[in-house]
């Protein structure tokens, strides 16, 4: 794990270039693009059982892109935070039932300090510039009794990690993240100084399910690079990498 500014700057430029290609598609500019993710989000939601969503609350989705876990949420006031999010207004279908605003999850300017209820962090703590600096702006941000749900891959094969230790092999086989976990108890130390884990569970059929919807959606459009690009991606998370997705409960740590 490092805190690179230039490799949060590339991981941001290939952010940007995958919903591009996405943009230029007819799920871009024809249709709401988190619609096609809705049974996705709403499974995590159902798991989520400690959560309760008031008329009154306010629930935030950093890094979310133009597919916010939020617009599933069924009450309250419901936020969305990127630092691409001009881009995702100017090319998508955004959901009417969020506000998006442009930011960091280091900042989160948009959001009160004690304000947020939840905040939800969907495939994005590994995304991110600095890492301690993002947690101790969710602690921050977050009401005492509130909770804060990541969703992150680990990486599975302890080859890489062995090698991780030598040379950054991540710089290499996976530059669209800036950081990479290799267990759970990897994420949990990472968080203990602002947050205790209230559990944790792999969500991997989730994401496996997720995955086969896409290949049938594409099956129409399919191209050689698209080929080549969905090759290379079962290499690097099957066989490189082995990950499976996470899904983590924090609490705010009182005092």
């Amino acid at each position: 794990m490092n805190d690179s500014p230039s490799k949060w700057t590339l991981a941001q430029k290939r952010e940007r270039h995958f919903y591009e290609t996405r943009a230029a598609s007819h799920e871009g500019r024809n249709e709401v693009y988190a619609e096609f993710h809705a049974p996705f989000w709403k499974a995590i939601l159902n798991r989520l059982t400690e959560l309760d969503f008031r008329d009154d609350g306010y629930y935030v989705d950093v890094g979310c892109g133009p597919n916010p876990i939020v617009a599933f949420v069924e009450h309250g006031n419901r936020i969305g935070v990127d630092p691409l999010m001009p881009f995702y207004q100017e090319n998508f279908v955004l959901p009417e039932a969020f506000q998006p605003f442009e930011g960091t999850i280091e900042e989160l300017t948009p959001i009160k300090d004690g304000q947020a209820d939840v905040i939800f962090s969907m495939n994005n703590i590994d995304h991110i510039q600095n890492l301690d600096q993002a947690i101790a702006t969710l602690r921050r941000k977050l009401r005492d009794d509130g909770f804060l749900v990541i969703s992150v891959n680990v990486v599975g094969n302890p080859i890489a990690k062995l090698m991780a230790k030598a040379i950054d092999i991540y710089r290499v086989v996976d530059p669209t993240h800036t950081y990479h976990f290799h267990s759970p108890q990897e994420v949990r130390n990472r968080l203990a100084e602002h947050f205790d884990l209230v559990r944790y569970e792999c969500i991997e059929q989730l994401s496996e399910e997720m995955q086969t919807r896409k290949n049938e959606r594409d099956k129409q459009v399919k191209t050689l690079k698209g080929l080549v690009r969905q090759g290379l991606k079962f290499v690097k998370n099957d066989l490189i990498l082995r990950e499976k997705l996470h899904l983590f409960l924090f609490k705010p740590k009182s005092g």
